[in-house]
């Protein structure tokens, strides 16, 4: 359950315990060439841990717009099966996404509040903040966390011209709350389909002669 704290023209929110797929913690980056480069994750959840989260969106958008803002409104939540069906049109894994609510949230604001680089604000298991350095060794893409985003309203424009009412997830800063060696998504490709085994004597490979000519 999402604890929920309400402020004028905002919504604070601190997610429950989810799995961080992605995240630029350390350094900023942007998600296309041409974007503004922010400190930003990815999370997964199950399904009825956004519940909360949700309703608390919509209740922004009516609070901002009035009765009917939610019809169609754009949340930055997606289907984690559609984006894994994507993944694999792609040709890429997507079973990480399978069965989950995906939740997108950055910032450009460093943990000092500044619009700059030196890291955002992450917090260990007894929330003590983390250095760049613990931050490099413990959080990574797979670990669990706990995020906090501050919610606010947007128009956004369509690629047709046409605006939609839209709710946007900053982030806030995350607690890092375990990660085993299992959990760790491998980030580099496979390209073993390039190579053939090696025949294999005396604990050695072979070297096949070459063809003369």
């Amino acid at each position: 359950m999402a604890k929920i704290d309400k402020e004028i023209g905002t919504v604070q929110v601190t997610m429950p315990e989810g799995r961080l797929l992605f995240g630029h913690l350390i350094t900023r980056d942007a998600y296309k060439e041409g974007d503004q480069e922010q400190y930003k994750v990815t999370m997964a959840y199950e399904p009825d841990d956004l519940d909360d989260l949700q309703d608390a969106m919509i209740d922004l958008a009516i609070q901002t717009w009035g009765l009917g803002a939610d019809d169609n409104l754009l949340m930055p939540i997606k289907d984690g099966d559609k984006v894994a069906a994507g993944k694999v049109k792609e040709g890429r894994k997507g079973d990480i996404y399978e069965g989950k609510l995906i939740l997108n949230a950055s910032t450009k604001f460093n943990r000092d509040g500044d619009d700059d680089e030196g890291g955002a604000m992450v917090y260990d298991e007894v929330v003590e903040v983390m250095s760049n350095m613990d931050i490099k060794k413990k959080v990574f893409n797979g670990s669990h966390g706990v995020l906090a985003v501050t919610l606010d309203t947007w128009m956004k424009t369509l690629d047709d011209g046409d605006k939609r009412y839209a709710i946007k997830a900053y982030f806030t800063a995350f607690q890092h709350t375990r990660g085993d060696a299992e959990d760790r998504i491998a980030q580099q490709s496979d390209h073993s389909s390039l190579f053939k085994p090696r025949v294999i004597e005396g604990g050695k490979a072979k070297k096949r002669a070459k063809r003369a000519g």
